[in-house]
Formats: C-alpha cells, sequence, structure tokens
C-alpha cells in the first residue's frame, strides 16, 4: 500500500455496544455480555472502525489481548492480515487483495477487493506450522 495510514486501536465494534433503560435505570452491553456504565463508556469514546480508510487496524479483546491486525479500509481487510491466539503467538497469518489507491472508497467490497490473496499458514498454539493454503482472488486453490 502506498498510501499514508495511521494505526487504530479498538477494542469492539460500536455495533456490539447497547444501553437499555427502563425509566431512569439502564443496563450496559458489550458483545451480549453484561458490563459497568464505565467500561460501555471508555468503549464508547475508543475509534470507530468506520473511520479506518485506510489504517492498520488492531482489534483487541476486552482483557486488551490481541485478537487481529492487518491493513484495513474500515471492516474490509486490504492487505497483510495476522490473527493471534489469547496467548499472543499467531493462529493466522496472510494477505488480503490490495487495491490501488485509488480504488480506497466506500464501496470497495463490490468493487471485487476484500479476499484472501496468495499463501496462508495456520499455527498451533505453541508456534508450530499445522498447514498452509493457498488462495487466488478469494478461492482456496490449494
Amino acid at each position: 500500500m502506498t498510501a499514508q495510514v495511521d494505526t487504530m486501536n479498538v477494542v469492539n465494534d460500536h455495533s456490539l455496544l447497547e444501553k437499555k433503560c427502563t425509566g431512569s435505570k439502564c443496563s450496559y452491553w458489550l458483545d451480549k455480555k453484561l458490563v459497568s456504565a464505565a467500561v460501555y463508556e471508555t468503549h464508547l469514546n475508543e475509534p470507530d472502525i468506520g473511520n479506518c480508510k485506510p489504517c492498520y487496524l488492531k482489534l483487541k479483546d476486552a482483557k486488551g489481548n490481541l485478537i487481529y491486525e492487518g491493513d484495513f479500509y474500515t471492516d474490509c481487510c486490504i492487505g497483510a492480515y495476522i490473527a493471534r491466539y489469547t496467548n499472543g503467538s499467531i493462529k493466522l497469518k496472510g494477505q488480503y487483495k490490495i487495491p490501488p489507491e485509488s480504488a480506497l472508497n466506500d464501496d470497495i467490497f463490490n468493487m471485487g477487493y476484500c479476499k484472501r490473496e496468495g499463501e496462508w499458514k495456520y499455527y498451533t498454539k505453541d508456534g508450530a506450522l499445522e498447514k498452509t493454503e493457498i488462495y487466488k482472488n478469494g478461492e482456496l486453490v490449494k
């Protein structure tokens, strides 16, 4: 990618946040789990993945463990991608189809990007290579 990108650290997608109120009493939910108002507010004030145009995205779980990272345009991966186990070791490493800078817009998925491309490696929790797959335009070829 040639575009200048920022790194965006996100714990959860904002669509997973929910506030339910009955009268003056409210409950707060994150990924269908009840959380405190303070936790809800912390996540509400995080950057929104919708503003990743493009960015190097690092998605973390509620405990701060890195779940995955990579080159993204909103929720569409457009380059390197690494998924991790909660112990921090690499679970999966691969590449998504990289668009030209002129294709970076909100219709990027419909333009045929956001698809696996090339070699994808899967690892066990202890870091041993488990298997390798090859993709072409999102299709598994080997």
